[in-house]
């Protein structure tokens, strides 16, 4: 039973680190844009410097920023914080085709529990993988899903720690400046 669980709150991670980054970039642009801001990054260590780089190839303009936009900020708002069903009707509608069309598929749990951690519909989230693999990912079904899924996860991953390595330090520096004053 934990696996199941654990596999449920992993695609959660996912989706919220998806929604963190999408958010995250509003602030890297607000730290480029200002003046007074960017100029503390000439203060941080290389690998701060090279993560803000890092971050700002995924702002507009940035050779990243349609990877960022296609595998990150489509899933911020389709599935991590925008419920709005009538947005994502047509996702759901394609992936329950997909899933109802295919011998294959097994039979999905539902857990329930006194816990909240007990608690988990396998069919949901089998539905936004789905969406996530399938349909914003767009891995066939002829690929090796999780080898393609693995590669754009990565990306993710990376940014994730990115923003982190660059974050930490930037923040403290900035807390550092103000506690002077």
């Amino acid at each position: 039973m934990r696996k199941h669980f654990e596999k449920g709150a992993a695609m959660y991670f996912v989706r919220l680190q998806c929604g963190h980054l999408h958010e995250a970039l509003d602030v890297i642009q607000e730290i480029k844009d200002d003046q007074n801001l960017y100029n503390r990054i000439e203060r941080c260590s290389n690998t701060a410097k090279d993560s803000f780089k890092k971050l700002t190839d995924c702002l507009k303009g940035g050779p990243n920023k349609w990877k960022f936009e296609q595998y990150i900020t489509r899933i911020r708002n389709n599935l991590a914080f925008h419920y709005c069903h009538k947005k994502w009707e047509k996702l759901i509608d394609r992936a329950l085709s997909d899933r109802a069309g295919r011998i294959e598929v097994k039979t999905s749990k539902i857990t329930l529990g006194d816990h909240l951690s007990l608690w988990r519909f396998e069919h949901a989230d089998e539905i936004i993988d789905s969406i996530v693999c399938r349909q914003i990912f767009g891995v066939p079904r002829s690929a090796d899903l999780r080898s393609e899924v693995d590669k754009i996860l990565d990306l993710g991953s990376d940014l994730g720690k990115t923003l982190i390595m660059f974050g930490g330090e930037f923040a403290t520096l900035f807390v550092k400046d103000h506690a002077a004053k």
